[in-house]
């Protein structure tokens, strides 16, 4: 008896460890009724959806703004390699990594 209930704890302990969070969905943050500091109303998001799959994760972010809302998209490698885009508007290269 002492043999199986050792054996049905490892394998769950084992499962347990080598599981991934998953956090994929859609998250809304709560909303601020005063904004002091180095906190400013444009850069807090009102929406986020990430989705994740085996070897990448999208972020969108919607932010309000004076002209509406504006939606940001990033995506990253689950592997830790470099993702690499051209921003035109920004006129840069930019370079990001999960590790």
């Amino acid at each position: 008896m002492l043999r199986i209930t050792f054996l049905t704890l490892n394998i769950l302990l084992t499962s347990i460890l080598f599981s991934q969070t998953n956090f994929s969905g859609s998250w809304k943050l709560e909303e601020k009724e005063s904004i002091a500091g180095p906190d400013f109303a444009n850069s807090i998001s009102a929406k986020l959806v990430i989705s994740q799959k085996k070897d990448s994760m999208i972020i969108e972010s919607t932010t309000q703004g004076e002209s509406g809302y504006t939606t940001t998209r990033s995506s990253f490698a689950m592997d830790g390699k470099t993702v690499s885009k051209f921003s035109a508007k920004a006129d840069r290269k930019i370079e990001r990594n999960l590790s």
